[in-house]
This record gives structure tokens, C-alpha cells and sequence, in this order.
């Protein structure tokens, strides 16, 4: 297999390394700032890894061109002369000399597959919840901290049009929405994802890099809710290998639940085409009796026809006693007959704003990175004959209690 190498280098640097990389059977492409790597972003999928002299890339433009290299394999020459150091690049192999530069590509060349998985196809996952509900804006960051610690590039899109609390808690708050300028970008045919790139800001999370497209205010309306520029929006981004997080709106009440009005409802809102478009959706719930009406609601209005391993229901109340998770997993399954509950574990707050007070557990983790695409694909299709009856069921109940 030929491992095709990005490289950040001087000029003089380069016909050196060029020469010992073709003695070893590998291809290099040299890329010399951020600019120049935005305007190759489309390839940094077929790249097998990064190398990097400190003495070309800095730490202020490390941060910036982190998102789109930082889930391929990194070396770095000159790691103790320069700017950046070991907090900026946690995971990277330190080139001393030329047996050193051989091992990394080796490592390389044996590597597990999951490197390759990591530069195929991403992740779009959608958090949603009701209306009133909060923690679909802290679920949506510890979502993306948790795709980061997981090595994948990721990229936060505040969706929510009611009031976009992402973007503030990131300090981007009052600034032009980023969202909304990728949308007019993608309404134009043949959009590179550079330039979908360039409109978003470049945030911290925990040391590391994250893309946040801001968001914006508008009233629900079938034009704002035109899916053609969100749905190109996103998969060009998760097409280019990226973990799309996105934070949405709270689903409102419908004014009538007839099937009728449900379709012109899933038309005007924004938040039921997001739905659609995802490979994982993440419905943040509270551990109150009125918190868990709300979820129920929404769950019967605009998730019920998702296949099971679509959806995860995600309890972000943490610390709650081992009596009341249970009953709160009954009560869930009750009503909607899906097990995929989650709760959140408790987490100390750091120094930083908007830190939440939890994490995700490690079981919601795994099921939003491990479960193939390819099978959820598979599963976009209504539930297994064996759900109906417990469907029926859940719906009496629901139809039986006057819900908020």
C-alpha cells in the first residue's frame, strides 16, 4: 500500500524529505500555512498522515487547521524548538532522525482499520428535545467533546433558530451567523467544502479545536425550513469525514396531533427535516414528571417512526439515586418501548463558562461511533413487526394523559 503523506515544511526542507519519502514507496504533498491546506481540504481524506515542522506551523495556526487534519496520524520534527508543544498535540510521533521518520511509517502502513474508517464517511448527529426543555445546548458540547476525544474532526452547527445559546456559550454571540452565510454558499451549484470551511469559527474544547457554525433568529416558515441548502450543507461536511453535531431548536406542540396536521407542522420546522437527515438522533430529556411528559410528546410527534437504533434517549440530570433511573426507565419504555436510555455521569466543572456538570457515558459513546453507517442505513426503514404491539399500546397510554 503507498501512504500518501500532508506536509507542513519549509522550502529548503523539502527536496530532502521528498527523496526520503520515495525511497520508501510513499507520496508527499506539501502544504505551507492554513490557507493553503483550506484550498485542499476535499483531499485530506486519502491522506494516510500529517507531518509537521514547528517551525512552519505555529501554535495560532495549528489551532485553526486542527479541525480538518487533527483525526489523521500526526509526526512532528523540531517539537522542542518551536511554539507548539505537548498540549497541542497530545497524540503525535516525535521525528528525531530518519530511523525515527521509517517507524511512523511503518505504523503507519500496519495501522488498524479504524484510521481508515476515521477518513471515510462521518457522523450527523442531530440533539433534539422539546420545547421549554433544557439541555439540548450542553448534550450537542459534550457530544462534540466526546467526538474529539474519540479522534474525529467535528464540527458543531447551532440550528437552534429560537435562540441560539450554543453560540453564546462559545463567546461568538452578536456576530454574522455562520450558518446562515454556508447556507446562501451552499444555494450556489458546485460549492467546495473550503469555502463552507471558511465560514465557520474555530472554538476550544478542552485544548482542542472545534468548527461552530453560529446560528441565528428567524420564525418558523416552509422557506426558512427549505431543506435543499441544510441537507447539501451537511453532507458535504460529513461526506468529508466529519462528526456533524447539531443543536436544534425545541420541538413546539403541534396545535392538532390529526396525521394531517403533523405533515403541514414537520413542513414549517426546521427541526423535523434535521431529524431526517441524521444517522443518530439524541433526545435530551429531563428526570422531572413534567420534563418527561414534554419528551414523551415530542417522542410520538416527530421520532416514533425512526428505527430503534436511530435514537438514543440521553437524561442529563446527573447524580440521581439508582431507584429513580430505573423508574425513569420504565416509565420511558412505557411510553415509547424503546431500552436505549442513557443518563449523564457527573463531572467536575472546570474553571471555563459554559462547562457542563456531566459527561456522556461511555455506553452512549460507543453507540454513536460504532454502529456502521451502512447498517443504519439499513434501519432507516419503520419497526420490526415485534414493536407493533407494544406501539399500540404506548400510543393508547399517551392519548390517555393530557401532556404540557
Amino acid at each position: 500500500m503507498t501512504l500518501r503523506i500532508a506536509a507542513f515544511v519549509p522550502e529548503d526542507m523539502q527536496p530532502s524529505l521528498a527523496e526520503s519519502l520515495q525511497q520508501r514507496a510513499c507520496a508527499v504533498s506539501f502544504l505551507d500555512t492554513a490557507d493553503s491546506l483550506k484550498s485542499n481540504t476535499p483531499e485530506m481524506s486519502s491522506f494516510s498522515g500529517v507531518l509537521i515542522d514547528c517551525g512552519s506551523i505555529g501554535a495560532d495556526q495549528w489551532s485553526q487547521i486542527e479541525p480538518v487534519v487533527g483525526h489523521l496520524p500526526i509526526a512532528v520534527i523540531g517539537l522542542d524548538q518551536y511554539q507548539l508543544g505537548p498540549d497541542q498535540l497530545p497524540d503525535h510521533a516525535n521525528i528525531t532522525s530518519d530511523y525515527a521518520l521509517s517507524e511512523w511509517l511503518l505504523r503507519l502502513a500496519s495501522s488498524p482499520p479504524s484510521h481508515a474508517a476515521r477518513r471515510g464517511r462521518g457522523r450527523l448527529v442531530v440533539v433534539a428535545g422539546a420545547e421549554g426543555a433544557p439541555g439540548r445546548t450542553v448534550t450537542s458540547r459534550e457530544i462534540a467533546r466526546a467526538s474529539i476525544k474519540a479522534g474525529h474532526p467535528t464540527l458543531i452547527v447551532d440550528a437552534d433558530t429560537s435562540e441560539p445559546g450554543l453560540s453564546f456559550g462559545f463567546g461568538l454571540a452578536g456576530e454574522e451567523s455562520g450558518l446562515k452565510a454556508a447556507l446562501r454558499s451552499c444555494r450556489v451549484e458546485g460549492v467546495a467544502l473550503n469555502t463552507l470551511v471558511a465560514h465557520a469559527a474555530s472554538c476550544q474544547i478542552d485544548g482542542h479545536s472545534v468548527l461552530v457554525l453560529t446560528g441565528y433568529v428567524c420564525q418558523a416558515s416552509p422557506e426558512h425550513a427549505d431543506s435543499a441548502a441544510y441537507r447539501k450543507l451537511l453532507d458535504t461536511f460529513r461526506d468529508a469525514g466529519y462528526v456533524v453535531v447539531v443543536d436544534t431548536a425545541g420541538i413546539s406542540r403541534a396545535a392538532d396531533s390529526r396525521e394531517t396536521n403533523l405533515d403541514l407542522w414537520s413542513r414549517q420546522e426546521l427541526t423535523p427535516h434535521l431529524i431526517s437527515y441524521a444517522d443518530h438522533v439524541v433526545v435530551a430529556a429531563g428526570a422531572t414528571e413534567l420534563a418527561i411528559s414534554r419528551f414523551v410528546r415530542v417522542w410520538h410527534q416527530a421520532l416514533s417512526k425512526l428505527a430503534d437504533t436511530m435514537v438514543s434517549v440521553f437524561v442529563s440530570a446527573p447524580c440521581l439515586p439508582q431507584a429513580l433511573q430505573e423508574e425513569l426507565l420504565h416509565t420511558i419504555w412505557q411510553f415509547t418501548a424503546t431500552h436505549n436510555s442513557y443518563f449523564a455521569v457527573p463531572a467536575q466543572i472546570g474553571p471555563a463558562s459554559f462547562a457542563a456538570g456531566f459527561r456522556l457515558p461511555s455506553q452512549l459513546s460507543e453507540r454513536l461511533w460504532t454502529v456502521p453507517i451502512a447498517q443504519t442505513d439499513k434501519e432507516r426503514k419503520p419497526r420490526r413487526r415485534e414493536f407493533l404491539n407494544r406501539r399500540k399500546i404506548a400510543v393508547t397510554r399517551l392519548r390517555a394523559k393530557r401532556l404540557p
